[in-house]
């Protein structure tokens, strides 16, 4: 430039300052972010759920109260279904409350109830398949803790990156 003025004095200062934020882009961010924040939350809870259930389910056999249950005549069978029934009662509590706050808030998610259904309908027989692994209710408790962080929490997240 300096050649082509046959000016050697010559200077040319550029002041840039970026575009701002498109309301698009900020509604897209906004969205990211409170999806991975509420996902975060479910696992939070769907962990604290878990977690007691394993804890319970370890106290009750190395306290031997399925033992004395069918000593007084209870069959194994009605022991676990009755079990069965009572956790999957307890994990739909949250999932009723997730549906009326995705209700509420009028979230685009129209089969969002099938999800919550069949976790409250598998995740009680995952955990007592994990609690068989374990004669400690703090090992067990420690171990659901992370891997339902891991899946629930740090999942999404690494989804949403990659």
């Amino acid at each position: 430039m300096r050649d082509q003025l046959n000016d050697p004095e010559f200077k040319l200062n550029f002041f840039e300052k970026p575009l701002p934020i498109s309301l698009k882009i900020n509604r897209l961010i906004g969205g990211v972010t409170q999806c991975l924040f509420t996902a975060i939350l479910f696992a939070v809870a769907y962990l604290m759920v878990s977690d007691a259930l394993i804890q319970s389910i370890i106290k009750e056999r190395t306290s031997n109260q399925k033992h004395q249950l069918m000593v007084s005549g209870t069959s194994k069978k009605a022991y676990w279904t009755a079990n069965y029934i009572v956790d999957v009662i307890i994990h739909l509590l949250p999932a009723g409350v997730a549906l009326a706050c995705i209700s509420h808030l009028e979230i685009d998610a129209p089969e969002s109830w099938q999800i919550f259904v069949w976790f409250a309908l598998t995740n009680p027989l995952f955990v007592y398949a994990i609690s068989f692994c374990f004669d400690s209710d703090g090992t067990a408790s420690i171990l659901i803790r992370i891997v339902y962080f891991i899946l629930g929490a740090l999942g999404p997240i690494a989804i949403q990156v990659l």
